[in-house]
């Protein structure tokens, strides 16, 4: 269970880092 929020929460991080790149 730990690993499947562990990794939901990677992929938001990792969205929000490309929407930021993405914008700059």
């Amino acid at each position: 269970f730990v690993f499947f929020v562990f990794l939901f929460v990677y992929s938001c991080f990792f969205s929000w880092f490309l929407s930021i790149n993405v914008k700059f």
